[in-house]
């Protein structure tokens, strides 16, 4: 277990100084993982099923009297992705949650009464057995009344071939989270803790062009509000780019 504590400025080519934004303090508090060499990334192929949105927008905030449970729901996104080529192989099941309108008490700030409107179901992706993160790499199905489809989007974009990719070291890693090289931006103002350090995958959101989907070092945690946070950090090893690798 290591305790580093970092100033984290997004590195938008903006001098630190000269960054709006006040500075935030990031406490890595985690085991620091053992250095992979290399891993694999995947060439991304286009396909019809890659990219699916679908919603009723008038029906989705209109209050529910009977959603389906979390068993029936995963039986029922089972069926509506059959359209689509079906549950993808990499896919893990993420989350499933009564998404409700609430009522709250204004001078206590506590829930006083819930009105149902939809049962969401959340499938994420994996890679090499390692973590998708990123706006892709998700399936989200929203279903209402006897498990009706209201809304569905899928971001999965089809790969194929495996190349292995040299990769930085964990440390220098974290050289670059304190340089704030990363690939996404954090979207809290708070401090935060890192709680685990591990090598996956970034994917990209919808309308944005991917041919390559590489590994990255991710620093997951959670920020002063207890809101889950992670930052992604390009774990290619770029200085090796031009040496060829050899399976020994």
């Amino acid at each position: 277990m290591i305790m580093i504590v970092l100033f984290y400025y997004p590195n938008d080519n903006l001098d630190a100084q000269k960054f709006q934004s006040p500075k935030v303090t990031i406490t890595i508090n985690a085991e620091i993982p053992k250095v992979i060499d290399n891993v694999y990334a995947f060439d991304v192929i286009v396909d019809k099923n890659d990219f699916v949105f679908f919603c009723k927008e008038n029906q989705l905030m209109q209050i529910k009297s009977n959603l389906p449970d979390e068993t029936l729901s995963y039986e029922l996104a089972l069926h509506q992705l059959e359209k689509y080529g079906g549950l993808p192989d990499d896919a893990k099941l993420n989350n499933f949650e009564y998404v409700s309108l609430k009522k709250i008490n204004e001078s206590s700030m506590e829930i006083v009464e819930k009105y149902p409107l939809w049962s969401a179901i959340k499938f994420k992706r994996t890679l090499n057995k390692m973590p998708v993160v990123g706006p892709g790499g998700e399936i989200d199905i929203s279903l209402g009344e006897e498990g009706e489809l209201l809304g569905i989007t899928k971001i999965w974009r089809s790969v194929i071939g495996e190349n292995k990719v040299k990769t930085i070291s964990p440390e220098t890693a974290i050289e670059e989270l304190y340089s704030g090289n990363t690939i996404n931006k954090l979207q809290t103002s708070t401090n935060i803790t890192i709680t685990k350090i591990e090598l996956g995958y970034y994917e990209l959101g919808a309308g944005q062009i991917q041919d390559v989907i590489k590994p990255v070092w991710i620093f997951s945690g959670y920020s002063e509000n207890n809101d889950y946070m992670y930052l992604c950090v390009d774990a290619e090893n770029k200085s090796e780019l031009d040496l060829p690798l050899v399976d020994l």
